[in-house]
């Protein structure tokens, strides 16, 4: 019975030392163990993007402790012709400081891309646990934010003298524009020549210096981003 009654003691002691050290070994770890506990998706940038045009976004996350952990993004909701991409992407965090990384989201689109306001969604992975969380960002295509871009119109050509020609364009109004020209519309290849911003109402004017230099030329304009 003595024999019997040591041993349980024994056992008990080994009990309660098993759970000293599961305390002690969990004590131990906690301070390294790394949760995600938030991302934001910031702005874009710029506000406003015409088809075939790429926006960025600087994403933030954000975690407890100290321990390493890699986090992985992906997207959804995005239009059609918009990809998205991250840098870096995995965000990889170190042991210790910092808590708080950012990554850059490229959302490029297509010339095809609809224009309009979507809403998309972010999410964070960490690649450790699977642990996972979602935030929203906003894509604009559309200039000022409409959902439908605003007629540009060359109203005017006019020869000058010096055989420049004087161009004058109708369009959304305090906006940046890009004069192009062309030789020829098949094929094309068309070179940038002067740039300019409408006022108040509209309106802005390109000369194009070298017009006189060339038997024909074409014209088009387009948003500076």
């Amino acid at each position: 019975m003595q024999v019997n009654s040591d041993m349980k003691h024994n056992l008990i002691k080994l009990s309660v030392l098993t759970v000293a050290l599961s305390c002690a070994v969990a004590a131990l770890a906690d301070p390294l163990d790394p949760l995600l506990t938030s991302v934001t998706v910031g702005a874009q940038s710029p506000d406003t993007i015409n088809p075939g045009s790429n926006a960025t976004y600087t994403v933030t996350v954000t975690r407890t402790n100290s321990g390493a952990m890699d986090i992985y993004f992906t997207t959804a909701g995005q239009p059609a012709g918009a990809t998205a991409s991250f840098s870096p992407n995995p965000l990889k965090f170190g042991i210790g400081l910092p808590n708080t990384k950012t990554a850059t989201l490229t959302m490029s689109t297509t010339a095809t891309t609809p224009q309009g306001s979507y809403t998309f969604s972010v999410t964070a992975r960490d690649g450790g646990s699977f642990n996972t969380l979602t935030n929203t960002g906003t894509l604009d295509i559309g200039t000022d934010g409409k959902t439908s871009l605003s007629p540009q119109t060359l109203t005017l050509v006019d020869m000058e003298p010096d055989g420049s020609a004087k161009l004058s364009l109708k369009a959304s109004a305090s906006k940046p524009y890009i004069l192009q020209a062309t030789t020829s519309l098949s094929p094309s290849s068309w070179t940038t020549i002067a740039t300019n911003t409408t006022d108040a109402t509209g309106i802005c004017v390109f000369m194009d210096l070298d017009a006189g230099n060339y038997s024909s030329r074409f014209y088009r304009t387009t948003v500076s981003n």
